[in-house]
């Protein structure tokens, strides 16, 4: 959701949610006015998020930056510093950590801008239309929840091969022909950002956006 207009407002549902009790007899208690969740955050020096498969990076589906983003967001909150957030590739062999910025950056330009899975969305038609309306929804959950995650030229390419069209692939009229709703929710998504703050387009975007 995009009502909101402060972090704060997204911090203390995710505090309220996960601030629950377990052990020494109590379990999945709330612990009325005790704050232990934040109190704990409070001095976390790095977040990490593990993940033993390739189908799912940080951008394809919402958990990622629900948990991971949600986390740096709360420790923010609760006093803290924004963590360095990584990615922990704990599949076969020594696990890995990289930071997570690059993990998303490295996603968006081998997926989300590669003519090869662009082309492979539009071959599924209506289905591959809503992977870039999650695309558009998961870059902004990290852009609102851990702001470093996100450059603003990564907005910038997001418009130019889905609206400007650079690689030249009919995208627009492959939404236009399955689902255009999609569209919609996209250029909404990308509008968002904008008001947010979080892009400050030149004024040829901002005209092909309109």
């Amino acid at each position: 959701a995009d009502n909101w207009s402060a972090p704060d407002a997204l911090a203390d549902p995710f505090l309220d949610r996960l601030g629950y009790v377990y052990g020494a007899g109590r379990w999945g208690e709330k612990a009325p006015g005790a704050r232990v969740f934040a109190a704990q955050l409070a001095n976390v020096q790095a977040a990490s998020l593990s993940r033993s498969t390739n189908l799912h990076g940080v951008l394809s589906t919402d958990h990622p930056f629900e948990y991971l983003g949600g986390l740096c967001l709360a420790i923010r909150h609760a006093g803290g510093q924004a963590p360095p957030l990584y990615r922990t590739a704990a599949r076969a062999g020594a696990p890995k950590a990289v930071a997570a910025r690059d993990f998303l950056a490295a996603e968006m330009r081998s997926r989300y801008t590669n003519r090869s899975w662009i082309k492979a969305m539009q071959a599924e038609g209506y289905a591959g239309t809503l992977a870039v309306v999650d695309l558009a929804d998961n870059l902004f959950g990290w852009q609102a929840t851990a702001p470093g995650m996100v450059r603003p030229d990564q907005w910038q390419a997001l418009h130019d091969v889905y609206v400007r069209d650079e690689r030249r692939l009919g995208v627009r009229q492959w939404f236009e022909t399955h689902n255009p709703s999609a569209e919609r929710q996209v250029l909404a998504r990308m509008r968002d950002a904008i008001r947010k703050g979080f892009w400050s387009p030149d004024a040829d975007t901002r005209r092909e956006l309109e």
